[in-house]
C-alpha cells in the first residue's frame, strides 16, 4: 500500500489506503504517525498527482 503525502494549510498529511479506506495521518519527526482530526469521504478515489508550488 502506498502512501501519499501532502502539504494541506500548512501542515503535512499523510493519506494510506484504498478508495473507500482511507487512512489519514500526522506524520511526526521521529517516524511516528499520529491519527488524523478528520476522515476521507468514501466516494474519494485516487487521481493523478498535481504538483502545485
Amino acid at each position: 500500500m502506498k502512501e501519499l503525502r501532502f502539504k494541506i494549510l500548512g501542515s503535512l498529511i499523510a493519506s494510506s489506503g484504498a478508495p473507500g479506506a482511507w487512512k489519514v495521518f500526522y506524520p511526526g519527526a521521529e517516524g511516528k504517525r499520529g491519527p488524523a482530526d478528520f476522515v476521507v469521504p468514501a466516494e474519494v478515489a485516487e487521481q493523478p498527482q498535481l504538483i502545485v508550488e
